[in-house]
């Protein structure tokens, strides 16, 4: 169904000569660093140079490369599609059921692009112009992006929205088909945002390990299979379709559905807070508290939890777990002013952190790492700081549990 999906070598620089050098963390909590010289399609990897070593697929967990920042997802003109993937595109066309885009998966300056048809049924948003730096844009994205709809619609910069089923879009109008079989054109250099009906997408479910990808420029891709193809990852998106990333490209790829569980996929026992004075903020799912993205360290972090003071947020483990692990901060955009202290606590046992728990904006993030083998029961408690809750805004990256054996 996408046979001209995603072929990713030609829209890429040319490749560094030497070996692509990662950090893999496995499942028993070690980390190795080396040049990654294989990849079998059931995720097992192997690394060369002195620490030369092979890890099954069943206890892999991440790669990393060394000192690099996750940058922010893509901005301007992008297409995200049912799956969350997304990626800089320039889109030229309608033609029937299938949008033309000129796609973007490298350095701008590369200026490499490819025409790729991708069918509506596989996009949720696409993005013609970043929204205006004003107020808290992530949200604004991000409710654009997951919100339920009946009906295409185009988003105006004015926050308006016409609704009507995608008709037509060149270079300088989109058009609308309306239920009483009128048409509406508008301004393609007015239109923010496409967003597709929600009942017509088709979204891929997975119940084998898949890759989750980083890109230097941003974009998020998805891999059922890979494998290592000299200086590229070759394998298959969620949809089936074949493609390859040179790994010059590749900051991190993490194992989603092997061995690592995200909070933020799972549903928690139960959640208590205390608010301050009388605002309550709740908590969020691979957001930050209040609604953007997970901003730590420099990195833009796809997975996680958003947390305020005072509350505590608690997960049951049924002792199916050996560690619990998550990068742990202020949020750099809009907690930058907060102090809070952190616990974590197992079985109704606060955990050593091998630090204070004390948090503020000056700080650098943490790393968390705490055992939870035989467990039954984690709790992430976020208290008041000596400022109150003013800006109290934590963010809990890639918050997961790693499964025993």
């Amino acid at each position: 169904m996408f046979s001209t999906f995603l072929w990713l070598a030609t829209l890429l620089p040319a490749l560094d000569a030497e070996p692509a050098v990662f950090e893999l963390e496995s499942a028993n909590g070690s980390i190795h660093t080396g040049q990654l010289v294989e990849l079998s399609d059931d995720w097992s990897i192997k690394l060369g140079g002195p620490e030369s070593m092979r890890l099954p697929g069943r206890e892999t967990i991440s790669l990393r490369r060394p000192h690099s920042h996750l940058p922010a997802r893509p901005r301007g003109e992008h297409v995200v599609l049912t799956s969350g993937d997304q990626f800089p595109a320039r889109v030229t066309k309608l033609d029937g059921e299938q949008l033309l885009v000129m796609a973007r998966l490298s350095d701008p300056a590369a200026g490499a692009e490819q025409e790729l048809r991708l069918p509506l049924s596989a996009l949720s948003v696409v993005w013609l112009a970043a929204p205006a730096e004003s107020g808290n844009v992530e949200g604004l994205v991000r409710r654009q992006e997951k919100e339920r709809r009946r009906h295409d619609a185009l988003w105006l910069p004015n926050g308006d929205l016409v609704e009507g089923m995608l008709a037509g879009l060149d270079d300088r109008t989109v058009t609308l088909k309306q239920e009483q079989g009128s048409s509406t054109s508008i301004k393609r250099n007015r239109i923010i945002a496409i967003a597709l009906n929600t009942e017509l997408a088709l979204k891929p479910r997975l119940r084998a390990p898949y890759a989750h990808l980083v890109l230097a420029n941003g974009s998020r891709l998805s891999l059922a299979t890979a494998r290592l193809d000299g200086p590229a990852l070759a394998g298959k998106t969620l949809y089936g379709t074949p493609l390859r990333v040179p790994l010059s490209e590749i900051l991190s790829l993490d194992l989603f559905q092997g061995r690592a569980d995200y909070l933020s996929d799972l549903k928690p026992g139960r959640y208590e807070e205390t608010p301050y004075f009388s605002a309550r903020w709740g908590y969020q799912n691979d957001a930050s508290v209040a609604g953007g993205d997970l901003l730590l360290g420099g990195s833009c972090y796809d997975k996680g939890i958003g947390m305020h003071s005072a509350s505590r947020l608690t997960y049951a483990l049924n002792r199916a777990y050996r560690r619990f692990e998550a990068w742990v901060g202020m949020d750099e955009r809009t907690g930058r002013a907060g102090n809070v202290t952190i616990q974590v606590v197992v079985d109704g046992k606060p955990q050593d952190l091998g630090w204070n728990g004390e948090l503020s904006g000056r700080d650098r993030p943490r790393l968390v790492r705490v055992s939870v083998a035989g467990t039954r029961e984690l709790t992430l408690v976020v208290g008041f700081g000596r400022r109150g809750d003013v800006q109290d805004h934590v963010d809990w990256a890639e918050a997961r549990l790693i499964r025993s054996p």
